[in-house]
């Protein structure tokens, strides 16, 4: 497994962002993940009204799966949601955990153009479980020059 690294940190702009991304890599499988915390504060009282926010990922990739040049990917996250919210607002706490999963194929057309078929499913949407389950399907187009 890779080392992680650790990036973003962001300071008295009214959060704290830390993040932290791990990366591997075969000629056969690509993997990342990602995760991120957040402390979100407000300005005008920075001590009592706070909340935090995380999110996270993870992918595998399988490049030339099927033919060189396509590849298969698979995603699988947390949206971002409140898991802990101490101030004015504090009633705006998720009580389930959004996540999603992103199946993709992408296939080259040309040299120029490739097509990537994909479905996502959002799991407990808005940190809500009783929220019905949202499937999206979407095809994308890339032109590269």
């Amino acid at each position: 497994m890779a080392k992680p690294r650790y990036c973003c940190g962001a300071g008295d702009v009214g959060k704290t962002l830390n993040a932290v991304v791990f990366q591997s890599s075969t000629a056969s499988v690509a993997s990342l993940a990602w995760a991120v915390a957040a402390a979100a504060f407000a300005h005008r009282n920075r001590s009592s009204d706070d909340a935090t926010i995380l999110y996270a990922a993870g992918y595998l990739g399988f490049p030339d799966l099927g033919k060189k040049g396509n590849l298969g990917g698979i995603l699988v996250g947390i949206t971002p949601y409140v898991i802990d919210n101490n101030g004015l607002t504090a009633a705006r706490q998720d009580n389930d955990t959004p996540f999603y999963v992103e199946a993709f194929y992408r296939y080259p057309l040309t040299d120029n153009i490739a097509i990537t078929p994909g479905l996502f499913v959002l799991f407990n949407p808005e940190g809500n479980s009783t929220n019905a389950t949202q499937y999206v399907g979407v095809i994308r187009t890339t032109f590269t020059f």
